[in-house]
């Protein structure tokens, strides 16, 4: 998977989707209530790694901070409750799912592409 941005910072994550017991442990310590379970774990995940990856920080520095909102496909996110960036998932392979994390106010810029 490639990620190409013209003049934004992005931030990019994808993950294989297989189950691994330490998931809900994570999801219960970090995540907010709706999203603790099996099926939304990746998504949230996805979405903090490609939010710190664009700030350029650790997960561990941001991740206890971090906050979504789920809005349609995508998600809002940002530190505390300030939801300046916007998250798109797409499958890029089957079995596997990436976010890609820009600023809220760029998303007439962004173009989601896969090739197989």
């Amino acid at each position: 998977m490639v990620a190409i941005s013209s003049g934004r910072e992005i931030g990019v994550d994808a993950e294989q989707l297989i189950e691994r017991r330490y998931t809900l442990h994570i999801a219960r310590k970090y995540f907010q209530t709706w999203e603790q379970s099996q099926s939304l774990f990746y998504r949230a995940w996805t979405a903090r790694e490609s939010f710190a990856k664009l700030l350029g920080r650790g997960l561990a520095n941001v991740i206890a901070r971090t906050r979504v909102k789920a809005a349609c496909d995508d998600m809002l996110i940002g530190l505390d409750e300030d939801f300046s960036h916007r998250v798109n998932f797409m499958s890029p392979v089957n079995g596997y799912l990436a976010a890609v994390c820009r600023s809220k106010d760029s998303s007439k810029d962004l173009e989601l592409l896969t090739y197989r």
